[in-house]
C-alpha cells in the first residue's frame, strides 16, 4: 500500500491523522500568451503552489531560458487570480565513475604523454 494521499498526492507520515493542504489551481499565464488548463496543486499558500506546480510540470515543458509567469487561484473558485513571475535557476548534477587507479608517478607519466 502506498503512503501517498489519493487526494493531494503528498506522502503521508501518519496516514491516520493526515490532512490535505489547501487546494490551489495553477496554469501558464495568459500574460505569456498561454491558455492552458488549470491544474490542481495542494500547498500552504499560493507561492508554494506555484513552486510545486513548476517542479511537477517542468518534465513536460521546454526548459525556459528566461523567466515566465504562472497564474494561481484558490481551487474551485473564479478568482481572484494572482500572477507570479518565475525565475529558473539551473543547477547541474555531476556523475562520476572510476576509470582506473594508479600512483601519483604513473599519473604524472601518463599526463606528460598528452
Amino acid at each position: 500500500m502506498s503512503n501517498k494521499c489519493p487526494v493531494c498526492k503528498k506522502y503521508m507520515i501518519f496516514p491516520d491523522t493526515h490532512r490535505c493542504l489547501p487546494a490551489f489551481e495553477c496554469r501558464r499565464s495568459y500574460d505569456d500568451g498561454h491558455d492552458g488548463e488549470w491544474e490542481k496543486v495542494h500547498a500552504l499558500d499560493s507561492e508554494g503552489a506555484v513552486i510545486d506546480y513548476c517542479e511537477e510540470g517542468f518534465s513536460d515543458w521546454e526548459y525556459p531560458s528566461s523567466g515566465f509567469k504562472i497564474d494561481v487561484k484558490t481551487a474551485f473558485t473564479d478568482g481572484p487570480i494572482e500572477v507570479f513571475e518565475v525565475e529558473v535557476e539551473s543547477r547541474p548534477h555531476f556523475y562520476a565513475s572510476e576509470v582506473r587507479t594508479c600512483s601519483d608517478e604513473e599519473h604524472a607519466e601518463e599526463g606528460a604523454g598528452d
